[in-house]
């Protein structure tokens, strides 16, 4: 599903499968209740207030769950189908309200069996025209949404559209009913089947059947087979020559499968979004935490997760380290081989870097342009420093070939400075980065290719960083040597 809602999510093949087995097994049951539809069955008074009720709250539920699809999504065809079944919840009430027994001994409303057929004859066609109106602003809009700003309105009128136009109906049928052909006709209620209000009843139900199932995509496609199920309903009850028949009976009930459908379609729908989100979300954050070029974290990991790294570091007892590399003569490379030989190089190095990467804890970052920084936890001083200088050899040996000269094969070497904060030390993550860098800028004024020690504790480094701090050098070999702290980088 994708950002634009159900209505624009094509139907897969499995989807297709499923509604069609659905569809087929409705179709079945139909043909299976129709051959025996004129057998009688004994008066069950809690069937009307039953299935009534049924029908309010899956209805109801239908046409919530398609308001806050509208409202998110901005989708008209939504709102539509919205109003169709909020349609058919109203008419359920009405119905309810009309049945003696259900809330008073008698009916909160009068109505008599000719008006009590006429708003189900409203009922069955206002629901396949709101469906065909859904259908036709999906096919006159497309995937246009209605602007934000009209939404609240738009949600407004298909909440209160359905009670309207239920309240219009009963009005009518009630106060005018005298206007209003006779449908039952001495007691025979098949009448309606053959006249030609039956007639425009099959038709508009077929022609929504026929266009619902048209666009393809997962919201029509389950709407199809509602449509289908109510399609189904309404030919048994048009059919049914008298009440408490089998047939009478299935076409209420299958008013309920109608809507139990749409229902289950939605919450798998909704369902289907939650890995989605969850997936959406994991890019989202590692997007927001990761180098676009290198695929290591960025600065903003770096500055947020050392301090965390260092407050559970010292809960464990537990040293930690941070290495920072710079690429030597980066700029040079950069101007003398473009841009993207400068990006490979860049990936290479990382990837070097991440081969470190074994513990909880443990991670890499672009610090910013050439530089990268390195958290160790746990490791001893001397762990990782010779991490460090194992990291160092393995660039030291690369060689990358430059688009320009295939020819030719260019060496890469690296400068590092180390710096651990024990678990006793009093440094912050600011002191122990001004460590490091202390002892990078000693690397890079000692020759560049080696790696840097910081000799004493960082805490003690803080000030000393511009102070000449003294650190040992490792490189070339494994030679020791002392160096400036304070001396400048190139290419910084």
């Amino acid at each position: 599903m994708n950002g634009t809602g159900i209505v624009t999510t094509q139907a897969s093949a499995g989807a297709w499968m499923w509604a069609g087995a659905v569809a087929a097994g409705l179709a079945l049951l139909g043909v299976a209740v129709a051959t025996y539809g004129d057998v009688p069955i004994a008066i069950m008074p809690s069937f009307i207030p039953t299935s009534s009720v049924a029908a309010i709250i899956v209805d109801g539920l239908v046409g919530y769950l398609l308001i806050v699809h509208f409202f998110i999504f901005r989708q008209p065809a939504i709102g539509f189908a919205a109003s169709a079944y909020g349609l058919q919840a109203c008419s359920a009430l009405v119905w309810l309200m009309s049945f003696p027994g259900a809330f008073t001994s008698d009916a909160l409303v009068g109505f008599s069996s000719q008006a009590a057929m006429w708003i189900a004859v409203f009922t069955y066609i206002g629901f396949p025209a709101l469906i065909l109106a859904a259908v036709l602003v999906h096919w006159l809009r497309g995937e246009r949404l209605i602007p934000r700003d009209y939404i609240p309105f738009a949600v407004l009128v298909c909440f209160c559209a359905p009670f309207i136009v239920v309240a219009v109906a009963n009005w009518f049928a009630v106060r005018h009913l005298e206007l209003l052909p006779a449908l039952i006709r001495h007691g025979d209620y098949a009448a309606l089947a053959t006249s030609p209000l039956g007639a425009v009843l099959w038709g508009i139900n077929v022609v929504a059947l026929i266009a619902v199932t048209r666009p393809g995509n997962v919201f029509f496609l389950w709407l199809g087979v509602s449509v289908f199920a109510e399609f189904i309903g309404m030919s048994l009850w048009l059919s049914a020559a008298a009440r408490h028949t089998f047939e009478w009976y299935a076409g209420q009930a299958a008013h309920l499968v109608s809507a139990v459908i749409l229902l289950a379609a939605l919450q798998w729908e909704v369902h289907q979004l939650y890995p989605l989100l969850a997936r959406a979300n994991e890019a989202l954050y590692r997007a927001s935490v990761e180098d676009g070029l290198t695929g290591v974290y960025n600065r903003s990991y770096f500055n947020n997760q050392l301090p965390a790294e260092l407050a559970r570091a010292r809960r464990q007892r537990q040293p930690v380290s941070l290495v920072m590399i710079d690429i030597d003569h980066f700029k040079r490379l950069n101007d003398r081989y473009g841009h993207p030989f400068g990006d490979r190089c860049l990936v290479e190095v990382a990837k070097r870097l991440r081969e470190q990467i074994h513990r909880p804890g443990d991670f890499t970052a672009r610090y910013g342009g050439e530089e990268f920084a390195m958290v160790l936890v746990g490791a001893s001083a001397k762990g990782v420093r010779d991490i460090a200088e194992l990291t160092r050899r393995k660039i030291e040996i690369l060689r990358i070939m430059p688009p320009a000269n295939q020819s030719e094969m260019v060496a890469l070497t690296v400068s590092m400075g180390v710096a651990t904060l024990e678990a006793d030390d009093a440094a912050d993550a600011a002191g122990l980065l001004a460590a490091a860098d202390g002892a990078l800028y000693g690397a890079k004024a000692m020759g560049r290719n080696r790696v840097c020690v910081a000799e004493r504790p960082a805490a003690e480094l803080i000030p000393a960083v511009t102070q000449n701090a003294e650190v040992v050098a490792l490189g070339d070999g494994g030679r020791d040597a002392v160096g400036n702290a304070g001396a400048d980088r190139e290419d910084r």
